[in-house]
């Protein structure tokens, strides 16, 4: 790789003002000047630092022009860059993914209570008390079946029950232990009038 000196100027023969840029000429690098009178032949000059300044040179010992040097991004800076935006990102992925499975798990809740607070109207509607034990059923909700599980207990006074509900996802078995989406408890009596 080439370092280049932005002040290194090469001084031909003459005036620096008669002097030409180090370059490439006729296949060979060389630094070439007019005569101190501006015309004539072209004669190679070596070059020689302005204020002591040595020229630079490249690892094959080409000298470089300080005018032909264009200073841009290195390579790490443009990886530095990349792995900042990278990480960018992942976070803002991450992030939008998390809030797409609360939603989901919201949207999942909400339809399970639904299905809890129907199966209990269902049950509350139907004439005279329920009997104590567990029942198990199904309601289609939003396209997709959901099961729950009822349980009819028992309390201090006799014409009341007590009712607890859990709805499960869909796909779910309630008799094989799933763990339910909603929990809902509610009460009927026969001494209620409508």
């Amino acid at each position: 790789m080439c370092n280049v000196n932005r002040s290194a100027l090469v001084a031909g023969a003459g005036h620096a003002r008669d002097a030409l840029p180090v370059g490439t000429a006729h296949g060979r690098d060389a630094s070439f000047a007019r005569t101190a009178h501006g015309h004539g032949p072209l004669i190679q000059q070596q070059p020689q630092a302005v204020s002591g300044i040595a020229p630079q040179t490249c690892r094959r010992g080409k000298q470089i022009s300080p005018h032909r040097y264009i200073r841009g991004f290195t390579l790490l800076e443009v990886l530095v860059a990349l792995v900042v935006l990278a990480v960018a990102l992942v976070a803002l992925t991450r992030t939008a993914s998390n809030e797409t499975e609360a939603f989901d798990a919201l949207r999942q809740r909400s339809l399970a209570g639904w299905v809890a607070a129907n199966a209990l109207t269902d049950l509350r509607l139907q004439p005279g008390l329920p009997a104590t034990g567990r029942n198990d059923g199904s309601a289609r909700l939003a396209g997709r079946q959901w099961p729950w599980r009822m349980e009819v207990k028992a309390t201090p006074s006799p014409g009341i029950r007590r009712l607890h509900v859990s709805v499960y996802e869909p796909g779910d078995d309630p008799a094989r232990g799933a763990t339910p989406v909603w929990v809902m408890d509610g009460f009927d009596s026969d001494q209620l009038e409508p």
